[in-house]
């Protein structure tokens, strides 16, 4: 079992890159997805994460309380969702 490894899940390249390095240089090992399968896909293989941030909007399919949902059943793991704001364009 890894120690303090964090799923975070943003659909948004730049936003997650950004928080992804934020987090890194805290010395917390993250793992990045950018949509509901591929986080869904990483908890089924992993099994234990320590922690999960998650985009609500996730664009195409499941949303990031679907995420939480399977992340809490397998381990109870300690969820943190965020509402972001879309762009608007004229």
């Amino acid at each position: 079992m890894d120690a303090h490894q964090i799923l975070f899940v943003e659909d948004d390249l730049v936003m997650s890159l950004s928080a992804c390095e934020f987090i890194r240089d805290r010395g917390i090992r993250v793992i990045a997805a950018d949509d509901a399968l591929s986080a869904v896909i990483v908890l089924d293989r992993r099994g234990y994460i320590s922690g999960l941030v998650s985009d609500v909007d996730l664009g195409v399919g499941e949303d990031g309380f679907e995420v939480a949902r399977r992340a809490r059943g397998l381990s109870r793991t300690p969820c943190r969702l965020r509402f972001g704001r879309r762009r608007r364009t004229a």
